[in-house]
């Protein structure tokens, strides 16, 4: 569906004529899913996201402003309902660290290797601030451009960039710290 198409459809829809949302659907259905699974890396739960960003984006198709691409709002809201899914995720993994204990774990050793390096790299992306997180996963995972990624998050080009580079900053900083104290004598 080429930009005219869509802002006719789009036209269409705010006057009344809601049938015509299910072509939006058909559009951006596929890469809705795809850019919500690869942030919550569950097919059901992006399925049901995806299903709710459609929802609430029917239900608030008169506030959308056209000057901005039909896309970029529609994985906006996608985006947010994919970060509280997220959130809600990271509470209940909290509770349930605190709940396991060292005797429950792999007693193999190269088990507990890899576990412990997605531990150490996922407290790096953890303890970086939201913005640089977010910025970082749209830039790479979603391969986003800065603009895309600036309507998203509604913020500037030029925020967006401090982020994905202060965020870059931070782990690679990090990485070489955790490097150093690894090769230092025992």
């Amino acid at each position: 569906m080429d930009k005219e198409d869509e802002k006719s459809l789009i036209r269409m829809i705010k006057a009344g004529n809601y049938r015509q949302f299910e072509r939006l659907i058909a559009e951006y259905q596929n890469p809705l899913f795809l850019f919500i699974w690869r942030m919550v890396r569950d097919e059901d739960d992006a399925k049901d996201l995806c299903q709710d960003t459609f929802f609430k984006a029917y239900k608030s198709m008169k506030s959308f402003r056209e000057d901005s691409k039909f896309s970029s709002w529609l994985f906006q809201i996608g985006y947010r309902k994919a970060l509280d899914l997220i959130a809600k995720r990271k509470r209940q993994h909290t509770r349930l660290n605190k709940m396991e204990t060292r005797s429950e774990m792999s007693s193999s050793e190269k088990d507990f290797e890899v576990k412990e390096a997605d531990v150490l790299i996922g407290k790096i992306v953890e303890g970086l601030h939201q913005n640089s997180r977010i910025a970082l996963h749209l830039f790479y995972k979603e391969e986003m451009t800065y603009g895309e990624i600036a309507t998203v998050m509604k913020a500037p080009i030029n925020t967006v960039k401090s982020h994905i580079h202060r965020g870059k900053e931070i782990i690679r900083e990090k990485l070489i710290r955790m490097n150093r104290l690894r090769k230092q004598p025992t």
